[in-house]
């Protein structure tokens, strides 16, 4: 499946950043009540939301995940993406939510590591994760989290074993914020100093909540399209991704 309009961030460059194995967790069972539909296969520019992430990150990986609550949704994206080794795994809690979501994706990876994204995240970014693995090495921690405005549970990096048990405990306790996990685990922080260092631009972090926001989005993925500019910071010339207005706020995914 190809991905329109330059939206597509080349991964290849980055495969050498990427020493061992490791798991993509794609999250695609939410609610979308502000969207009124499934989000995952709502096209855009043609394609489903989810395919963006998926093409922009499924090179780096080693298996990808999809968490749904149907799989009947999905069960053609294995055939449409035969070059990844894509699977889907359905719920594994009664519960609704994001952290239910993640318990799904960790219980269910085969590596140790997990990098974790929302399926309406379309400007995902190979360099943000290629700079979470590495971190990750270097500092033996159980969490690499971004931090733009806020912390970003979503495109962040978790070790497998020690994040599995902290959201058990969390839901044990009945917390159901994501966030509620990151007192047990060992968390290295990417501030937003150090993302600007990195030339990793926020918009990696906006997401697709409603009707509106997908018009905005795709407006803004034809006009860097029509200029075959990639989404890295230095390609942009005197444009920058800021000049454009954010959505990055998450939909039925408290934090």
């Amino acid at each position: 499946m190809d991905i329109p309009y330059g939206l597509n961030e080349s991964a290849n460059a980055f495969t050498s950043s990427f020493a061992g194995s490791f798991t993509l967790a794609i999250q695609a069972g939410g609610e979308s009540r502000r969207m009124g539909k499934t989000k995952a296969t709502v096209p855009f520019l043609g394609k489903p939301l989810i395919s963006y992430p998926l093409s922009r990150l499924g090179p780096l990986a080693d298996e990808i995940l999809v968490t749904v609550n149907s799989q009947d949704r999905l069960e053609s994206l294995p055939v449409e993406f035969p070059q990844y080794a894509l699977r889907l795994v359905s719920d594994r809690l009664p519960e609704r939510g994001a952290l239910a979501g993640l318990y799904t994706a960790l219980s269910a990876a085969s590596w140790n590591t997990v990098a974790l994204v929302a399926c309406d995240m379309v400007w995902a970014s190979p360099s943000l994760l290629a700079l979470e693995r590495r971190l990750m090495a270097e500092n033996d921690v159980d969490l690499v989290l971004p931090m733009c405005g806020g912390y970003e549970p979503f495109h962040a990096l978790y070790r497998r074993d020690p994040a599995l048990a902290a959201v058990e405990k969390a839901l044990k306790r009945g917390d159901r914020r994501m966030l509620s996990i990151i007192d047990d685990l060992r968390v290295f922080v990417i501030d937003e100093e150090r993302l600007r260092a990195e030339s990793i631009d926020p918009l990696c972090f906006s997401n697709v909540n409603t009707p509106e926001e997908l018009t905005k989005e795709e407006e803004r993925a034809r006009h860097f399209g029509q200029r075959n500019c990639s989404l890295d910071s230095n390609s942009l010339g005197d444009k920058s991704l800021n000049d454009f207005p954010d959505n990055n706020t998450p939909d039925d995914n408290p934090l």
